[in-house]
């Protein structure tokens, strides 16, 4: 038990806000798994967690928008964008929809998937 809570604390202390691209699919292959983290991760900029939450807001809902129009709202090998999730505390996140619009305001915790497969 002791090892578990001390893995918690160390994601604590390491924890930096982020966003995360959710799309019609998961990765299918190894290769696609390697890269999905890297692919739908959106970091924010240095100092974001200084900002002011109304500012907070603003650069998350800028940066949704222009993802998804960089993007044209799909991931080739992960399809369409669905929504985005915004994690700005280890302990809470916030669901957006693509155009960067709150949905749901208490996402709940949440944590960058490990590597993974979903097999059709």
């Amino acid at each position: 038990m002791a090892e578990i809570h001390e893995v918690e604390e160390r994601e604590r202390r390491r924890f930096r806000p982020f966003v995360w691209v959710v799309t019609q699919d998961g990765a299918h292959s190894l290769l696609t798994a390697l890269g999905e983290r890297q692919v739908k991760v959106l970091w924010l900029p240095n100092g974001f967690e200084t900002l002011p939450a109304s500012e907070q807001m603003s650069v998350v809902q800028r940066r949704i928008r222009e993802h998804y129009q960089e993007t044209g709202g799909e991931y080739i090998g992960f399809g369409r964008i669905l929504r985005y999730q915004f994690a700005h505390t280890f302990d809470a996140s916030m669901v957006f929809d693509v155009g960067g619009n709150v949905v749901e305001s208490n996402g709940g915790g949440f944590k960058l998937p490990d590597i993974w497969l979903e097999l059709a």
